[in-house]
């Protein structure tokens, strides 16, 4: 008798779950976003924030654009939402203006910004430094690696080098036709955008199809175990997109701890914090936000999740007051407490929950 394809999924899960390493399986906890605990880092702001989040752990910063024209992206203090600095505020092809908004990384000065054709960066306090264009199809997000800006590539990443051509690290390739040997425009495109990038250390860590893999400066690579759980849920999400499109369903990040965050969004599961030296990881689950309201959990700031908070505005629908969301803008910043609710926590992972 033929087995059915969830069927087979579910077999295949199992197994990823018995085959799953000592290391990765140990000391593993539940945690939950407590919505009802916390509070707003910003409020009642004149616009709206998109969803592209950047921490500085060391300033205590939170790095977001503005959902408004001309683009800006802004430095906002996380003990009191205070406006620090403000960054570009023209759009267009000119120094330190930005055609599109899609990634921002703290740096050890400032903060890059990318907007799909190059990467700006800006000192702390809103001069710019300079602009890099990337040889590649597009940028679709950055880090500070070295002292320098590094995008993804897919099995890779790309570091700009004040000195000489930018370096791979990793199988990546650069160059506008750096996808032309995989099997269609269409799937490589996908690929290329929908890779992530987070620097630790020395080390990129780049997120490409449901797998993380961090490649160092010193030319190593080494796979970051996710949870199988994450996994099964990001194919089943991707399985699952309406008209075959094809999403991306995580997002990375990091806690400033050392740890690799993943996060989901309109998920139960909402995503996982993860030591990547071992795997041993903390599950982190959405028990569902306030009525009337719609939340993203978009990173990690000291025990607390930051949370993107969507409320609606009542319009006329067919002459009747009907709530409606702006899609991709938050009106609320928050940090949200996570509490334990199973499991023990990762002895190497930094500060934990209560």
């Amino acid at each position: 008798m033929p087995r059915s394809p969830t069927m087979l999924r579910l077999l295949q899960f199992l197994v990823t779950l018995a085959l799953w390493p000592a290391t990765g399986a140990a000391a593993q906890q539940r945690l939950e976003i407590d919505h009802g605990s916390g509070r707003e880092v910003i409020n009642q702001w004149e616009y709206g924030f998109r969803s592209f989040v950047e921490i500085d752990h060391a300033r205590k910063l939170l790095y977001v654009f503005e959902a408004s024209d001309p683009l800006a992206a802004l430095a906002i203090s996380l003990n009191d939402g205070a406006l620090v600095s403000k960054y570009g505020g023209a759009e267009g092809e000119g120094p330190g203006e930005l055609q599109n908004a899609n990634a921002l990384a703290a740096t050890t000065d400032g903060v890059y910004a990318s907007d799909h054709v190059r990467v700006n960066h800006w000192d702390s306090s809103g001069n710019l430094v300079s602009t890099w264009r990337p040889n590649t199809p597009s940028v679709m997000d950055v880090c500070a690696l070295g002292g320098q800006p590094a995008v993804p590539l897919p099995g890779g990443a790309l570091v700009r080098s004040t000195d000489g051509p930018a370096v791979i690290l990793g199988r990546g390739r650069a160059g506008r036709r750096l996808m032309v040997d995989l099997a269609s425009a269409r799937e490589a495109m996908f690929t290329f955008t929908s890779s992530e990038i987070v620097c630790m250390g020395d080390v990129a860590y780049v997120l490409t199809d449901l797998q993380v893999h961090g490649h160092s400066a010193g030319g190593t690579t080494t796979e970051v175990k996710l949870p199988p759980e994450l996994v099964e849920r990001g194919r089943r999400r991707q399985e699952g997109a309406r008209g075959g499109a094809r999403i991306r369903p995580f997002r990375l990040f990091h806690d400033g701890n050392g740890n690799l965050v993943i996060s989901m969004w309109r998920s139960r599961l909402a995503g996982a914090i993860i030591d990547p030296e071992t795997g041993c990881h903390s599950i982190v689950m959405d028990p569902g936000p306030p009525a009337g309201h719609a939340v993203r959990f978009a990173g990690m700031y000291q025990d607390s999740a930051v949370v993107l908070v969507n409320t609606p505005t009542t319009r006329m629908v067919e002459g009747k007051p009907t709530p409606v969301f702006v899609a991709g803008e938050y009106p609320i910043i928050a940090l949200r407490p996570l509490r334990r609710v199973g499991g023990e926590p990762c002895k190497a992972q930094g500060p934990q929950p209560l």
